[in-house]
């Protein structure tokens, strides 16, 4: 009041705000003042705008400046809607609001308090008596005279009978679960729950006969109020008629204390403020059970299908799924992800060759930049690029997906199609690759001597000749969402050896052996293509010597000028916790390190996230490490690296996985200390490999909203496949 701010940023049609909407309404009744009918008309239309539930059975809670959903319950006070819908005329939108809080109640013989309708459990489970489903029963009924609504209150009458009733009253539920009972009754269960209760079967009473067609409201304690005609509102006449006296007079009550007085009506009334009669439709079943949409109602509840709902389905009948009306989004698509780059072997004329990093992203580039047209054709619209291009769908239950309804400025009719290129899916063929499993195959060298007298001979003929073999082990590793991803992507079609899904390859691996201590050397495969039909030369698998550092597991620390030069050029690993996961990368990136691998404190593997996002924080597992602090407060120490700084690759491994690449890591020490390699004596090396897509994948790869396919999109064939084979 003072401030004039809202006390809660959460608004719905419950708690705190019933009274108001049914006020507004009943105010027009009473008083008969048009303004009263307007507010309440412009409220309902906004509350049926951000408030009602996609299923347009019941209505949410949610931030009152950008309506988002705020809270997954509705609330018992909730279930005085449909009555005011019932005097607004809109009884389509009752039934349905009746509907389901009806099927609460023959859940649990009651209405809690509160209703999660995401999970379809109780929320709160209390139930004082509350007389607003039962106020919004008897009005449904007198709107419609339908006998359902006679059951429902039969219903309601036997089970507060059996669970609420005691030797001097009846008490309200402290659970609907186990129907426990407080040693409490409100004030509202006389004057409201069984009030409507009673005139519910109450035919004779002078509300529905006498003053049936006057301007009498209930409030919203059940009180009945009613106004002399003389006091309505006269917005187009200045002084009131004259009275007279009919010969045969009619009487109008008014509600004065306990007593009914009778007074002489006008013999020319202004006319009542009534709201127009519900008509029925000619497609109206003549009871609610039977409609198609109640067991729709139930099944969104979660309540057990009782004796009358097995006798209703009748196997020779027909079954309706509601038709809901479905609202429009907009989305606009990016790009893919960026410093995203697939080294990959392509066929062009006789050879397989590969694609330098720097002409993938010129390709890249020339397709972003190319300018957006959307042209309308006799089928639809064709689409020179799909990356920034604005649409509006709609959802499409029969396709079980989403439809484009208009393109840019262009609206679409059901039967017309958004054509595009292939070359414009480069940037979701990137994300679906992207997506794909990826290792890290970690190569093991392993040296054969032989006789070159007996067999194969090296080169330069020596008695005893060498053959290196690389025997690669493949860890699932998850790339994170900074920083660069340059996978080998490789195409494979034998099984996988049972500790990954890549298989061990069946080609040999010859290196060239270096004495020096470079790190940067290279180990890959420089083999013959097994395809017969061409000369291919392979791009090898960008390889990378192992490092761990002990002094620094975790890497949450500026490395020392020794240890840089350990780690400059080679693959650092380094454990969860301590730190974000930005911090890690940021560091092993100052040191010049190739990439980064974190071992998770558990088996799974995700996608680590940069500060911009509160789930990428990682926070140390064990006690006795804390997260680092900034000087300046209570943040992390590297809450603000943007994720654009990050250039290594940094992916995470399982944390079994992660135990078998130490223990590769400490043989290798043992072996090599230092990490030296000689001739005789190759290094353990590593590189980052992904499961390349097929054609078929590619082909079958479509736009997607809320993971459901954009079903009205198609590719035009012909076009170049970019980099993929």
């Amino acid at each position: 009041m003072t401030s004039g701010e809202w006390m809660s940023a959460m608004t719905g049609i419950g708690a705190g705000t019933d009274s108001f909407y049914e006020y507004l309404l009943k105010s027009y009744v009473l008083f008969g003042d048009d303004q009263y009918l307007e507010m309440y008309e412009t409220a309902a239309e906004a509350i049926k705008r951000n408030l009602l539930h996609d299923s347009k059975y019941f209505y949410k809670h949610v931030h009152l400046l950008d309506g988002s959903l705020l809270a997954s319950w509705v609330d018992s006070l909730s279930a005085f809607m449909p009555g005011v819908q019932v005097l607004a005329g809109d009884l389509e939108s009752a039934i349905k609001n009746h509907l389901y809080y009806y099927n609460i109640w023959r859940k649990y013989q009651a209405i809690p308090e509160r209703f999660d309708f995401l999970s379809q459990v109780v929320d709160i489970t209390n139930y004082p008596l509350r007389p607003e489903f039962i106020e919004s029963n008897y009005f449904l009924y007198r709107a419609t005279k339908d006998p359902f609504y006679l059951e429902v209150g039969e219903m309601i009458i036997r089970d507060l009978q059996k669970y609420t009733k005691t030797s001097c009253g009846w008490a309200s539920l402290q659970s609907v679960i186990d129907k426990k009972k407080e040693d409490r009754m409100e004030s509202f269960a006389l004057s409201e729950t069984f009030k409507y209760l009673f005139l519910l079967f109450d035919e004779e009473n002078l509300l529905h006969n006498e003053l049936k067609d006057t301007n009498f409201v209930f409030t919203t304690e059940g009180h009945v109020l009613s106004l002399a005609n003389e006091h309505l509102s006269r917005p187009s006449s200045k002084e009131p008629p004259a009275l007279e006296q009919d010969s045969t007079p009619r009487h109008e009550y008014v509600m004065k204390g306990h007593h009914l007085h009778q007074h002489p009506r006008p013999s020319n009334p202004k006319p009542w403020p009534m709201c127009i009669r519900y008509e029925t439709p000619a497609t109206f079943l003549k009871s609610i059970p039977y409609r198609p949409d109640a067991e729709f109602a139930r099944q969104m509840v979660g309540t057990r299908p009782d004796a009358r709902d097995h006798l209703e389905l009748d196997p020779n009948g027909f079954c309706e799924k509601p038709v809901l009306e479905t609202e429009r989004v907009t989305v606009e698509f990016s790009g893919g992800y960026a410093k995203t780059f697939f080294v990959d072997d392509v066929v062009e004329g006789e050879a397989v060759v590969w694609k330098e990093e720097a002409v993938v992203q010129k390709e890249r580039e020339k397709e972003e930049t190319k300018a957006l047209t959307v042209i309308p054709i006799s089928k639809g619209v064709f689409v020179s690029r799909i990356v920034k291009v604005k649409m509006q769908l709609q959802y499409d239950d029969i396709h079980n997906g989403y439809r484009a309804v208009k393109v840019g400025d262009y609206p679409l009719s059901a039967n017309c199609n958004v054509y595009i290129t292939q070359s414009s899916l480069q940037p979701l063929w990137d994300t679906y690759q992207r997506q794909q499993v990826a290792h890290l195959r970690v190569y093991k060298p392993t040296v054969q001597y032989f006789d070159s007298t007996v067999g194969d001979h090296d080169e330069g003929g020596t008695k005893d000749a060498r053959r290196i073999h690389m025997v690669p082990t493949d860890i699932a590793a998850q790339p994170a969402d900074f920083g660069y991803w340059r996978p080998r992507i490789l195409d494979y079609d034998q099984p996988g050896p049972a500790s990954s899904e890549y298989p061990l390859t069946s080609l040999e691996y010859h290196f060239k052996m270096s004495s020096d201590d470079d790190a940067s050397q290279e180990y890959g495969a420089n083999v013959s293509a097994t395809y017969s039909h061409v000369q291919a030369k392979r791009k090898p698998v960008d390889t990378k010597p192992l490092v761990r550092i002990d002094a620094n597991t975790q890497g949450c620390r500026p490395f020392t000028p020794a240890q840089v030069n350990r780690i400059r050029g080679r693959i650092l690993v380094v454990d969860r916790g301590g730190c974000l996961f930005i911090l890690k990368a940021y560091y092993a990136q100052a040191t010049g390190a190739h990439s980064l691998v974190v071992i998770n404190s558990d088996d799974s593997q995700f996608a680590m996230t940069g500060a911009a996002a509160s789930h990428g924080k990682d926070v140390a597992a064990s006690s006795d490490t804390s997260a680092p602090t900034s000087s300046g407060g209570s943040s992390q120490l590297g809450d603000m690296i943007p994720d654009k700084d990050i250039d290594i690759t940094s992916v995470m491994v399982g944390h079994a996985a992660g135990q078998v690449l130490l223990d590769l890591i400490r043989e290798e020490e043992i072996l090599r200390p230092g990490g030296h390699a000689s001739k005789d004596q190759p290094r353990l090396v590593a590189g980052f490999v992904q499961r390349k897509l097929s054609r078929s994948q590619l082909e079958g790869a479509r736009l997607s909203y809320n993971n459901l396919p954009i079903v009205n999109i198609r590719t035009l064939k012909g076009q170049p496949m970019a980099t993929y084979g």
